[in-house]
């Protein structure tokens, strides 16, 4: 009788190469590149190659590349049992071994799904497909995961390209990670009532190439929950290159803990009437270790006059000390503002003094600006009057935006510094005023140099 694995071997096509004949020893974990220094910017030899050594060491046999572009890597060694996963990421720089597509995958195991060993030798990795899959809807593939995946031994179930009418409830995630082949072309839509979601999660979790919906006839609810209160599982949840949109509520709508976060890398989360995303901390005492952390990602939301709503939940409970960090990197809106409640203050902003939500440093290069640090600080020098009385006045921009302390330096004639502070409370004011009745300034100049910092 012929093994399995000779079948598996005779159904191969050439092009994928002996790699993917190997599936049975793919291990029970892929490794994510991103997550280890392994960038598509530069020369990412030397990253992979101790990628690729830490998989080896771990038993494990799949990476897989979050980004769709060219890594430039020129030879690797020890990697003859390594099969590498990416949609749309290729290698270049001389290293010649393929990143495979998981369309590719789907395809070898919709050829295989009869066969025994797929659900003997591979649980680690299971198909779902409308057909030609081991599984026609992702909650059987979830239930049957169940039996056996913990959090440190996971199982990633691979979703080919439909529409699937579900909810996916992993609360907790039991050690379940999900790929689908697009978010445009892999839909998980479901006409949820809150607190259930088209995907309502908490714990460790991957998702990638996937759309979630959440459909009019649902009920205040989110395409995407995460919700602590509701369970006090710990862990960190990574949506890559995933959308989100949601016709009754925001398009996420995140509760974090202690020792909990959420990340969207490459992801575009919509809602309807509502702000794109909801977020909050825990509101209790002494929380810590809670992070948001938003890259590369797009924000649209229609019928709203802001794009994110964010919650000091702990300080609208009169709680404290509950810390929440966020990261917004490289984002944009179509409504880029923002509502931020700090007990019982509404501000446009996160304050750079704030304790219990902190804007990290790294939110750069957006275009809402309650959630730029740079846009936190302005500083503006060398500006010269000469001569004669008058209203001397210095723009600050985005003053509207938020609050400033403005620090000034006024040097005159006499080489003496002044000194002085301007507050703009964040109500409109566009500019600082300086005004000098000093009429022996005639020949000399008056330089101000200011620094406006948000308070």
């Amino acid at each position: 009788m012929t093994s399995p694995m000779t079948k598996v071997s005779s159904l191969v096509s050439s092009e994928l190469g002996d790699t993917l004949s190997n599936i049975k020893n793919w291990g029970n974990l892929f490794l994510n590149a991103g997550e280890h220094g392994v960038y598509p910017t530069g020369d990412a030899t030397s990253a992979l190659q101790k990628l690729v050594n830490l998989a080896n060491s771990q038993g494990r046999t799949t990476i897989v590349f979050p980004e769709s572009t060219e890594y430039y890597v020129t030879s690797i060694s020890n990697d003859e049992d390594i099969v590498y996963f990416g949609d749309g990421a290729v290698f270049i720089g001389g290293y010649d071994k393929v990143i495979n597509k998981f369309a590719d995958y789907l395809m070898i195991t919709q050829q295989l799904s009869g066969l025994e060993y797929l659900k003997a030798a591979n649980r680690n990795i299971l198909t779902v497909a409308k057909t030609g899959g081991q599984f026609s809807k992702i909650n059987d593939a979830i239930d049957y995961a169940r039996n056996y995946c913990t959090i440190n031994n996971r199982v990633t179930i691979s979703v080919a390209a439909g529409k699937y009418n579900e909810e996916i409830n992993l609360m907790p995630n039991p050690g379940i990670d999900i790929i689908g082949s697009g978010c445009d072309t892999t839909i998980i839509t479901y006409a949820s009532v809150y607190p259930n979601a088209p995907i309502y999660t908490v714990g460790t979790g991957y998702f990638q190439d996937i759309g979630f919906v959440s459909e009019t006839s649902g009920d205040n609810s989110y395409a995407f929950h995460f919700e602590s209160q509701n369970n006090n599982a710990t862990g960190f949840v990574k949506f890559v290159n995933c959308s989100f949109l949601s016709n009754n509520n925001s398009g996420v709508g995140i509760g974090l803990g202690q020792d909990t976060g959420v990340q969207f890398v490459g992801c575009d989360i919509s809602a309807v009437g509502y702000p794109s995303l909801y977020a909050h901390n825990y509101p209790a005492n002494n929380i810590s270790n809670q992070l948001l952390e938003i890259r590369n990602t797009k924000l649209s939301c229609y019928s709203s006059s802001i794009c994110a709503k964010i919650d000091d939940a702990a300080k609208l409970y009169s709680f404290s000390n509950s810390v929440m960090g966020i990261i917004v990197a490289n984002c944009e809106s179509n409504v880029p503002k923002i509502e931020y409640r700090n007990g019982g203050t509404t501000l446009t902003y996160i304050p750079k003094s704030g304790t219990d939500i902190i804007l990290n440093v790294e939110s750069v290069n957006t275009n809402i600006l309650g959630l730029n640090y740079n846009e936190s600080e302005i500083t503006t020098g060398g500006i010269c009057f000469v001569a004669g009385n008058g209203l001397f006045t210095i723009p600050v921009p985005n003053a509207s935006l938020r609050d400033y302390t403005v620090l000034s330096a006024i040097r005159a004639d006499d080489s003496n510094n002044i000194l002085g502070t301007v507050t703009l409370a964040g109500t409109g004011e566009s500019y600082v005023a300086y005004s000098t009745s000093d009429t022996t300034v005639r020949q000399h100049a008056i330089n101000i140099n200011i620094k406006a910092t948000a308070k």
